[in-house]
């Protein structure tokens, strides 16, 4: 069994008040001195390890962080998503030192009407 610790990317000391969603989080950190260059998807440091660190830092990082970016694309602008409370079984859960979505919690799904046809994009 292998595990990493990423308790560093819920620490309120390095990320101010972690568990809020703050969509620019990261774009005010490379805004700090010193931080221009860490705080990107595909940063590798001790603040942010999900894709390794140092010689162990994954090389498909680059293609994973694009293909995270298309397929939410895809879901922001043909969804419209919400939760159907406003209450604290939103908050994700914690698991020894696993850290995930809330399985019990309602979301409201409908499809939006489309703005742009990007299912007929071609590169």
């Amino acid at each position: 069994m292998l595990a990493v610790a990423v308790s560093a990317m819920t620490d309120p000391v390095i990320h101010s008040d972690p568990y809020r969603f703050d969509g620019a989080r990261f774009l005010k950190r490379r805004e700090l001195p010193g931080k221009e260059n860490s705080s990107h998807l595909v940063s590798c440091t001790p603040d942010h390890i999900a894709f390794g660190l140092g010689r162990y830092a994954c090389p498909g990082r680059f293609f994973a962080a694009h293909e995270v970016k298309i397929a939410m694309c895809h879901i922001l602008l043909k969804y419209d998503i919400k939760f159907k409370t406003d209450d604290e079984r939103a908050m994700p859960w914690n698991y020894g030192i696993t850290i995930f979505s809330n399985p019990t919690v309602d979301l409201m799904i409908r499809r939006r009407v489309p703005e742009i046809d990007i299912d007929s994009i071609v590169a």
